[in-house]
């Protein structure tokens, strides 16, 4: 069966990169332009995120810049209802589409003066085809992918291209009022509003970033030895969550009980925002919210920015680290990958160190 598996991936591998070169020819036989002299002949601009919450946090930064340069364009960002949810409140001079069916744009009667693509997606050249760009600027057509380039490497790349220098760091905001919406919602949940609050992800997409259910009882545990808080575990859907609350009385299970943009204003009312690495996580960084981001199939190096490198524990465990395939999809030949197995004792001692850089005292 593995062996099978393998064949399979090795031909949907071959199939994508001989798709990938055939629109890429087709946009060059079609004249798509690589590069443009200036701003000025910009009237309407298109950049896909069909991507995950963090890629779309990570280029927060530069779509604000690009915007900021673009002014006189009309700019829309194809996005997922996640990724949409993420950036409405920080790009609001956009208009933000939430992509729906592929071929739904291909069927649309629009042209756009410039496409940018910040990611290799076969759909991002099909669209940009079916638009009738007339500038395409990203990947795999005016950037080329370098082996071992990261997250950060290609939006900086990217950025450059556009002439953007200095972007600055991922930045989410939110609404006054999505922060008072939040606030029912912790009223809702009577969560005591004068107690500090720490916000822990659990769940998540991928089974190899999660984290061992033991692993956040002793967390838990720990926590409440050490400081007088509220505890929220957070996240999409984790049937340990429920079993772990009811043990505690200042511990509230609220994964998949929220909705992404609730998920955010809660972690806004914290004062600490702990981990495995993900959407949530970067979205606490991005809010500069103190956090501790936990690492294993992915080197924290190609997501996180240095400025924040001291807020990841990252575990060298295991031979096939960094880990994930041609998708940037974590893979893992374990059944519990041994890279997310930390240790209680050292996030203790990173989430006391992060807290008292952040001058937040919640000792008892």
């Amino acid at each position: 069966m593995a062996t099978i598996q393998k064949i399979a991936n090795c031909f949907r591998t071959v199939l994508k990169k001989v798709l990938e070169a055939f629109f890429l020819f087709l946009m060059t036989r079609l004249g798509v332009q690589k590069t443009h002299a200036g701003s000025s002949n910009i009237k309407s601009l298109v950049i896909p995120l069909f991507a995950g919450i963090g890629d779309a946090v990570l280029i927060s930064a530069a779509l604000t810049a690009i915007i900021s340069k673009y002014k006189h364009a009309s700019v829309t960002i194809l996005a997922s209802s996640r990724t949409k949810e993420i950036l409405e409140e920080t790009v609001n001079c956009a208009e933000i589409r939430i992509s729906g069916s592929i071929w739904h744009h291909c069927l649309e009667k629009h042209r756009c003066d410039m496409f940018i693509s910040p990611s290799r997606n076969i759909y991002h050249y099909i669209v940009a085809i079916s638009l009738r760009c007339r500038i395409f600027v990203g990947y795999n057509y005016s950037l080329k992918i370098q082996k071992g380039e990261s997250h950060l490497d290609r939006i900086a790349a990217l950025s450059k291209q556009l002439g953007l220098n200095d972007i600055g760091l991922p930045l989410i905001r939110l609404s006054p009022d999505t922060l008072k919406n939040t606030t029912h919602l912790i009223s809702k949940y009577r969560i005591h509003p004068s107690i500090p609050i720490i916000a822990i992800i659990a769940g998540g997409r991928w089974r190899t970033k999660q984290l061992p259910v033991s692993l956040y009882e002793e967390l838990i545990h720990q926590l409440n030895q050490e400081y007088r808080l509220n505890i929220l575990i957070i996240g999409s859907a984790w049937p340990p969550a429920d079993g772990i609350a009811e043990r505690f009385n200042n511990v509230y299970s609220l994964c998949g009980k929220t909705t992404l943009k609730q998920a955010l204003g809660l972690m806004a009312h914290s004062e600490m925002v702990v981990g495995p690495d993900g959407g949530l996580i970067n979205s606490a960084m991005a809010m500069h919210i103190p956090f501790v981001a936990l690492f294993g199939p992915v080197s924290p190096e190609s997501i996180m920015p240095h400025e924040y490198m001291d807020n990841v524990l990252y575990i060298k465990k295991c031979r096939y680290q960094p880990c994930y395939n041609e998708e940037h999809q974590p893979i893992c030949p374990y059944d519990e990958p041994l890279c997310m197995a930390h240790s209680v004792n050292s996030v203790m001692e990173k989430i006391g160190r992060i807290l008292s850089k952040s001058k937040n005292s919640l000792k008892k």
